[in-house]
């Protein structure tokens, strides 16, 4: 079996016992992390010519979730050249530049001032609120009944010039 079925067979794999999990557990962040993870290798940036060395995931509104990613990713290999950064923000307004934006529910009331302040940019816009995916989050995490799944807004990432492998969009609600 080749290498590429077997990337896409272990993520199908995932998608199901992860869609089968409650998504109340106390593995909440855990699951949203291992997802976050597997998102970032199926997703392309456009060329980065910045002189950093750092592939940035912000978290605004969400100390758990900063405390989670920033735990594991600093263990993870390299996103690339990138070494993954992880910074946590009060409020989305402090966020300047990142490849990820993890917009925590206490921040979703302020969706659509989100969406003007990253329109043109190449960042992945995560969402973890019902009915963001529709509103033009990139991700939006959803909870149908008591299972965790995932939205790809296919819009919103062509207009954040990410691309998406085929892979990634087979496991999605595709919006």
């Amino acid at each position: 079996m080749n290498y590429s079925r077997k990337i896409f067979l272990t993520l199908i794999l995932m998608a199901i016992s992860w869609s089968i999990l409650p998504a109340q557990t106390s593995n909440r962040y855990e699951i949203r992390k291992m997802f976050m993870y597997h998102f970032f290798k199926y997703i392309e940036w456009p060329d980065d010519n910045s002189a950093s060395g750092e592939f940035v995931i912000a978290v605004a509104g969400d100390d758990q979730m900063a405390q989670v990613l920033s735990k594991n990713f600093n263990s993870f290999k390299r996103h690339g050249k990138k070494k993954y950064v992880v910074r946590s923000y009060d409020s989305f307004e402090q966020v300047k530049d990142c490849h990820v934006l993890f917009l925590g529910r206490s921040q979703s009331k302020y969706f659509e001032d989100v969406k003007g302040q990253f329109e043109g940019k190449s960042t992945l816009l995560i969402t973890d609120r019902n009915g963001l995916g529709d509103k033009g989050s990139c991700i939006n995490f959803k909870e149908q009944g008591n299972k965790l799944q995932f939205e790809l807004n296919v819009s919103s990432l062509d207009k954040a010039k990410l691309k998406v492998a085929g892979q990634l969009r087979q496991v999605a609600i595709l919006i």
